[in-house]
């Protein structure tokens, strides 16, 4: 049967199955299939390991929160020297 089961950035690595659902390798450069089954690079990857897009969006706003508010304090600390 033809396989039809490969993301995108991914290659077969045998020649024939049984299935449609082949083996598959991600290309070079990008983490093995046991930890990224769908082969999507780095930063896409980190950003599912978060929780997705809504994830990392509050990861990075909490982290933008935190810096306004030590930024403030080391300004009205200041000023009070």
């Amino acid at each position: 049967m033809p396989c039809n089961n490969k993301p995108e950035n991914a290659f077969y690595d045998d020649i024939a199955q049984a299935s449609s659902q082949c083996s598959y390798q991600c290309v070079d450069g990008l983490e093995s299939v046991e930890v990224n089954p769908q082969c999507v690079t780095s930063l896409d990857l980190q950003v599912e390991r978060v929780g997705g897009a809504t994830g990392t969006l509050v990861v990075f706003g909490l982290f933008f929160f935190l810096s306004l508010i030590l930024w403030m304090t080391i300004v009205a600390r200041s000023s009070c020297i």
